[in-house]
């Protein structure tokens, strides 16, 4: 499958608790509650596509996301990653558009969050 060519559907693995890894360098956009409550979800690294509302909310294992740049615009929408508990580290790459409300609310163990200063 070329890079680039899947758009992960609303719910499409929502409660899959024991999911652990998935090809997100092959996504192109994430849907909403795509992968709410994946708790088996450790890290995230994605290219710089657009997240739905709550689609990683209540990942609670989820430690670390970062974002590279895909060179070209890229959303954050409402509570995507809304209640990861364990979220410590949070890059965001250029080419961002917006970041939601709420977006990571109930990050209760975020410390690091970088926004590179072109976007300013």
């Amino acid at each position: 499958m070329a890079k680039g060519n899947i758009k992960v559907e609303e719910s499409a693995f929502e409660h899959c608790t024991n999911l652990t890894t998935f090809p997100f360098h092959l996504a192109t956009e994430i849907g909403k509650y795509a992968f709410r409550e994946c708790k088996g979800l450790t890290k995230l690294e994605l290219n710089g596509i657009n997240i739905d509302n709550d689609a990683f909310s209540g990942c609670t294992n989820i430690k670390t996301i970062k974002f590279t740049s895909s060179g070209k615009k890229y959303n954050i929408s409402h509570s995507a990653f809304k209640g990861l508990t364990e979220l410590e580290s949070v890059v965001i790459a250029s080419g961002i558009g917006f970041i939601g409300s709420y977006a990571f609310i109930d990050c209760i163990n975020l410390e690091t969050l970088y926004i590179p200063k072109d976007i300013f």
